[in-house]
C-alpha cells in the first residue's frame, strides 16, 4: 500500500491487389449473450482493413508505463514472471522515456525485422495506442484512490519516429473509445486510439528497423485496478514468394469481466481445395501476468463447437499475460524489452488446423469470443489471416536476424576507410564478448586483430556481436544514451565490432581507455589494435 508523499513523486516532475480500407461499416455483428454492464462490447468490432494478397501480416509493440522502485529506472526492463510477481495493481507506475528528448514525456521503441526484407513491400501500417487514463497521476491510502494531479489532457495525438530518422512526426488518431465517458469504466478510464500511418511508412527510405512512439498519455502513480499503457503497430506486406492470404483486421472496444462476450465475426471466401493455414492476432489492456481467467474461444460456421486458444507461451486460462510474443516466442527487439509488460499485451500466433479440422474448404466465417473470470480485461484489436501454407515460412525473425543495417550507414558505405557491408549469413549465436578467438587477444588491456581489409589503428571496443540484430539493439541503446558509436565487420568471421573511438596513436587511445572516454562511458571497454604489428 502506498503512503502519501510529502514531496511530489518523480512522475509529477515536468518533463497490384485489391485493398479494402473500411470507413463505413455495415457488417453483421453477433448479438451479445450477456447484458452485464461489466462485460459488454462498448464499441462493436468492425473491419478496419482487409486484403487478399500474396503476403502476410506482423506487428511490433511495446508498453509505455513501468514500475517505480529504488533499484531500477523505468527504462530498465521488468522481467519478473514468477507466480509471486508484483502486478501493475500494486506498483506505482511511471512513464518509460528512452529517447533523451526534452520535448517528450514518454517514449519506447520496437523494431520491425523480417527475413528477405528486400522482397517485401509494406501496404498497410496501423498504429494503435491504449492506456488507462483517469487523471495525470494518483495515489492510494487504505485501498482508496485519489488524484494527485487531476488534469486530463487530450490523448489523440502522439509522436512517431521512423527507422533511420532522427525527428518525430506528429500523428493524430481517431478515438475508438474513451472510458471516462462511461460510468462502469470511469474508475480506470481506458481509451483506445487508431491512426493509419501507412503513408509515413511507405514514404520512408527504409521501413525496417526501430520505430519509436512518444507522448502517449496514461495515469502515473496508482489507479483503481492498476494503470497500464502501450502501443501496437500492425503491418501488412506483399511478398510474391508467399502464397495468397486473406487478411482482415478488426478493432473496437470490449470491457470483459466475469461474462463471455462474442466479439466479432471474420468473414472470408472459402478456399475450395488444399490445406488451410491460419494466423491470429490480438491486443488487450490489463491482462495481468499472474492472474488467470482470460480466455479466447474460436469457432467457425463448419465447426461450431468453441475451441479454447492457447500457445506454448500462453495458458488457455491466461491467454493475456502481460507479454508481447510472435509465434511462441517473446519479441525481444524492444527498448525496453520487458518480459512482463505490466498489463499491455499483444500476440500473433499460428492456429493449429491439422487436416483442416477447424477451418475446412467450406468454411467462410470464424467467430471470436473472449471471457475473463477474474481479471478485468480491455480488448480492442484482433486480426485473422487465412490462406494456404508456404513450403517454408521465411517471413518472421524470432530472436535471430540475418540482416544488418545501421541508420547512419548505407550498404557498402565506408567509415574511416573501413568497408561496411550488409551481412546476410552471420552465425546465429549470442553476444560474442566472451568467446573472441585467442589469436585476437594478446594482453588483458590490448588485443590484436590483423586483416588487410581493415584500417590500421586503435579502436575502443564496447562490444562484439555475431547476431546482427543484437548489434543493432546495442547501437540503438548507445544512441538513446547520447553516446556516439560506429562499427566494423571482421571480414574473416563476420563478427561485428562496436567501437566508441578510433585513434592513430596508441598513447592517446590508452588515455581514453583509462579515463573511460573522459567518464562518458561507465561500462567495460577495451582496446583493439588493428594491423599494427604487420
Amino acid at each position: 500500500m502506498s503512503s502519501i508523499k510529502q514531496t511530489p513523486p518523480s512522475f509529477l516532475k515536468p518533463k497490384s491487389y485489391t485493398i479494402k480500407l473500411v470507413h463505413n461499416f455495415n457488417y453483421f455483428f453477433l448479438l451479445l449473450l450477456s447484458t452485464s454492464l461489466l462485460a459488454q462490447v462498448q464499441v462493436p468490432f468492425k473491419p478496419r482493413f482487409e486484403v487478399k494478397i500474396k503476403g502476410d501480416m506482423t506487428f511490433i509493440a511495446n508498453n509505455i508505463l513501468n514500475r517505480i522502485d529504488k533499484r531500477n529506472s523505468t527504462n530498465e526492463p521488468y522481467n519478473d514472471i514468477t507466480f509471486e510477481n508484483t502486478s501493475n495493481d500494486d506498483f506505482d507506475m511511471e512513464y518509460i522515456d528512452i529517447d533523451n528528448d526534452p520535448n517528450t514525456f514518454s517514449s519506447s521503441s520496437a523494431a520491425l525485422f523480417l527475413k528477405q526484407e528486400e522482397s517485401k513491400k509494406i501496404i498497410f501500417a496501423g498504429l494503435y495506442w491504449s492506456a488507462t487514463y483517469k487523471y495525470e497521476s494518483g495515489y492510494k491510502i487504505k485501498e482508496k484512490f485519489y488524484a494527485y494531479d487531476n488534469d486530463r489532457f487530450s490523448f489523440d495525438e502522439v509522436l512517431l519516429k521512423l527507422p533511420e530518422t532522427s525527428n518525430y512526426i506528429p500523428v493524430k488518431g481517431q478515438v475508438i473509445y474513451d472510458g471516462l465517458k462511461n460510468k462502469p469504466y470511469r474508475d480506470q478510464a481506458p481509451y483506445v486510439v487508431f491512426a493509419d500511418v501507412t503513408h509515413f511508412v511507405q514514404s520512408s527510405s527504409n521501413p525496417f528497423g526501430f520505430y519509436t512512439v512518444a507522448n502517449i498519455r496514461a495515469t502515473q502513480g496508482t489507479l483503481s485496478g492498476g494503470s497500464s499503457a502501450g502501443w501496437t503497430m500492425v503491418f501488412v506486406y506483399e511478398d510474391q514468394s508467399i502464397h495468397e492470404n486473406f487478411i482482415t483486421i478488426h478493432d473496437g472496444f470490449s470491457g470483459i469481466n466475469e461474462e463471455s462476450e462474442d466479439i466479432t465475426t471474420f468473414k472470408f471466401d472459402s478456399i475450395s481445395e488444399g490445406k488451410i493455414k491460419l494466423k491470429f492476432l490480438a491486443a488487450a489492456l490489463e491482462g495481468d501476468q499472474k492472474t488467470h481467467g482470460d480466455m479466447l474461444f474460436l469457432s467457425s460456421n463448419t465447426k461450431p463447437r468453441l475451441s479454447n486458444l492457447r500457445t506454448k507461451t500462453r495458458f488457455n486460462s491466461n491467454i493475456f499475460n502481460s507479454s508481447i510474443t510472435i509465434n511462441e516466442e517473446e519479441y525481444v527487439y524492444r527498448i525496453p524489452n520487458s518480459r512482463n509488460t505490466l498489463g499491455y499485451d499483444t500476440f500473433l500466433t499460428s492456429i493449429s488446423n491439422k487436416d483442416n479440422y477447424f477451418v475446412n474448404n467450406s468454411t467462410n466465417e470464424v467467430y471470436l469470443r473472449v471471457k475473463s473470470s477474474r481479471d478485468r480485461l480491455f480488448f480492442f484489436l484482433t486480426a485473422l489471416s487465412v490462406g494456404t501454407p508456404d513450403q517454408i515460412d521465411k517471413s518472421f525473425v524470432l530472436n535471430t536476424d540475418q540482416k544488418f543495417e545501421i541508420s547512419e550507414v548505407d550498404s557498402k558505405r565506408t567509415e574511416n576507410n573501413i568497408t561496411i557491408n550488409e551481412d546476410s549469413n552471420l552465425t546465429e549465436v549470442d553476444d560474442l564478448t566472451e568467446i573472441i578467438s585467442q589469436n585476437e587477444i594478446e594482453t588483458e588491456k590490448l588485443r590484436h586483430l590483423n586483416h588487410p581489409g581493415l584500417k590500421k589503428g586503435y579502436y575502443l571496443i564496447a562490444n562484439v556481436f555475431a547476431v546482427p540484430s543484437n548489434a543493432r539493439m546495442f547501437l540503438k541503446e548507445l544512441e538513446q544514451k547520447g553516446i556516439g558509436a560506429k562499427f566494423f565487420t571482421n571480414p574473416e568471421n563476420k563478427y561485428i565490432y562496436v567501437y566508441l573511438g578510433y585513434y592513430d596513436d596508441q598513447e592517446e587511445a590508452q588515455k581514453q581507455l583509462d579515463s573511460k572516454m573522459q567518464k562518458k562511458y561507465k561500462d567495460e571497454i577495451w582496446l583493439l589494435a588493428v594491423n599494427v604489428n604487420q
